[in-house]
């Protein structure tokens, strides 16, 4: 956990950075965040790095977005007046509470967990592979299994099925129609979806040796992506 300081200061130096707040620009988000991290670390002698700080920004802005699409039930956070350039890029228009909408829009895994998860999913070519073998309700609930000892926490195979499905709407509708949706997040990591082209290899400091040999095998590699 960052002070309240480090918080602020993380706050002023992602504003500077705009590809990490707004969709729509076009900037380098792992460049950004390698900007950030030298900035902050270099301020505070620390050695936090990118996804560290991602997380603890994707915490702070669940927090204000929380309060400003229901303010009666979640209360004003601290940087509310240093995150108000936020409401430049959101259409944040004031609602009812309702728990079902929240949990749908703002309840979803961090950056890193975001991150981990397209990786697993990634090495079972049955999840996003029409054309692949494979029992997709044991292969989910393997990828559970080690998402969960990972990250200690008790995500269900649908949980994540969820996630992914929203992670992968996300890509493909910014695949399909680029110059009207935003660009996620994770795009070059999502680019084994493409089937315009062979997916860009993307360095990841997850070891494949983490995963068991049994959750590798239930998949059967015989195609290339389709779907």
């Amino acid at each position: 956990m960052l002070t309240f300081v480090q918080q602020e200061h993380l706050i002023e130096l992602i504003k500077k950075q705009r590809c990490l707040w707004d969709s729509t620009d076009d900037g380098d988000v792992d460049f950004a965040w390698t900007a950030v991290s030298r900035q902050f670390n270099k301020k505070y002698r620390t050695r936090k790095l990118g996804d560290d700080l991602a997380d603890e920004w994707t915490a702070i802005k669940k927090k204000f977005l929380k309060w400003k699409m229901f303010p009666e039930t979640h209360p004003r956070p601290r940087f509310w007046r240093e995150l108000k350039f936020l409401d430049k890029t959101s259409t944040i228009e004031k609602r009812d509470a309702s728990p079902v909408e929240e949990m749908d829009d703002l309840e979803m895994l961090n950056f890193s967990q975001q991150r981990y998860l397209i990786f697993l999913v990634k090495e079972n070519k049955c999840l996003w592979n029409q054309g692949e073998r494979g029992d997709t309700e044991i292969v989910w609930t393997l990828v559970s299994r080690h998402f969960n000892k990972k990250f200690k926490t008790t995500k269900l195979g649908d949980d994540l099925q969820d996630e992914w499905g929203r992670l992968k709407k996300k890509f493909l509708s910014w695949l399909s129609k680029s110059y009207t949706y935003p660009r996620p997040r994770f795009y070059r990591e999502l680019q084994f979806l493409d089937k315009r082209q062979k997916a860009e290899k993307i360095s990841t400091d997850f070891d494949m040796d983490d995963l068991a040999d049994d959750m590798t095998s239930v998949c059967l590699s015989n195609s290339d992506p389709v779907d």
